[in-house]
């Protein structure tokens, strides 16, 4: 590639007109803008953007049906950094029978990490929930056919959105209550038993953008596994107030779904377990918390919550975006996603 693209540079030499470089090889993110684009430039002489354009575009061939897959792909995914490129491609790929989409660069390459990692994902899902089945005396194509025809939930965007941990009393139970079943009966579920240690790092991930503020004063907007509930039962927002205070950090929590004297049963020990002095850190008032605070952790998404904090938000204040915020663009101070 690299020896390619050297020699496309030398030979753009002598051309006038604008020339469109399109890559297709599985690249790792950032290599089209990072190290063919400046060898091109380097021996060509000229400007990418300018002179020259370089896109990236994944194919989805798979070996065996690679004519088929070529006259009828799910998509096309064009990466470029100008119009001109993205019209040059439509006109080359448009007549196909699937949505054209236009993207960056680099997003154009994870795309096609992604899609084959999940291809993975699901091939090693419905294998490990094959395994089970089979030491249940379980009819496992009954059950993958089954959870195939919930288009709502399982085979949808549902969940398919960056943002963070998952909670809540069904999932992690449900989870460590399958790689029990599966130990029980001497079946390896890795990928199974690997999705609840994954979930935790992405609460240390939380946890780590907090301390690197370097503040002790920090806000949490949202307390239970997900917004419109009180439910608190190990809820990823409970765990990571429960680190922070830990570490000395002087907390304060807004969650207008959260009333301490209501909670019951199950819920209101789950609480008086991890975080016994919750009600001295609750706020009434959101303009509280932001008065107290210097960092904000917003885990709850509501109109009512975005509006007060495009009202309350000073320059001062750091916001870290669990729940993907709708309008930073009205919102004072740093406002930073989670891993966006």
């Amino acid at each position: 590639m690299l020896r390619l693209a050297q020699q496309v540079g030398e030979a753009m030499r002598v051309k006038t007109a604008p020339h469109v470089f399109v890559f297709r090889s599985t690249l790792v993110p950032g290599t089209v803008e990072e190290v063919i684009r400046p060898i091109i430039e380097a021996a060509s002489g000229k400007k990418e953007g300018i002179d020259f354009f370089c896109c990236f575009q994944p194919e989805f061939l798979r070996e065996g049906s690679s004519i088929r897959d070529y006259d009828k792909p799910p998509f096309t995914i064009v990466g470029c950094n100008s119009d001109y490129p993205a019209d040059q491609l439509r006109q080359l790929f448009g007549h196909l029978p699937c949505e054209f989409y236009r993207t960056s660069v680099r997003a154009a390459e994870m795309v096609k990490y992604c899609c084959n990692n999940f291809h993975a994902l699901k091939i090693t899902f419905a294998n490990e929930t094959a395994r089970l089945c089979e030491a249940l005396d379980v009819d496992p194509f009954e059950v993958m056919d089954l959870v195939c025809r919930d288009t709502q939930l399982n085979i949808s965007k549902a969940y398919l959105k960056p943002g963070y941990a998952f909670g809540g009393s069904c999932l992690p139970k449900d989870l460590r209550a399958t790689v029990y079943l599966g130990k029980q009966r001497d079946i390896e579920l890795p990928m199974h038993a690997g999705i609840l240690a994954s979930n935790k790092i992405h609460v240390e991930h939380a946890i780590q953008k907090v301390l690197a503020t370097g503040s002790r004063k920090v806000g949490f907007i949202g307390l239970s596994f997900k917004t419109g509930t009180d439910d608190l039962r190990e809820s990823p927002l409970v765990t990571l107030a429960e680190q922070l205070v830990g570490k000395g950090i002087q907390l304060r929590v807004y969650d207008p779904e959260v009333h301490l004297s209501r909670l019951l049963g199950a819920n209101r020990r789950f609480i008086e377990q991890h975080v016994p002095h919750l009600g001295d850190l609750m706020r009434e008032d959101l303009a509280e918390v932001l008065a107290e605070c210097d960092v904000l952790v917003v885990g709850l998404a509501s109109s009512e919550i975005y509006a007060a904090l495009a009202e309350h938000s000073s320059d001062r204040h750091y916001l870290l975006d669990l729940v993907g915020l709708p309008n930073k663009d009205s919102l004072r101070g740093r406002v930073e996603g989670l891993c966006w």
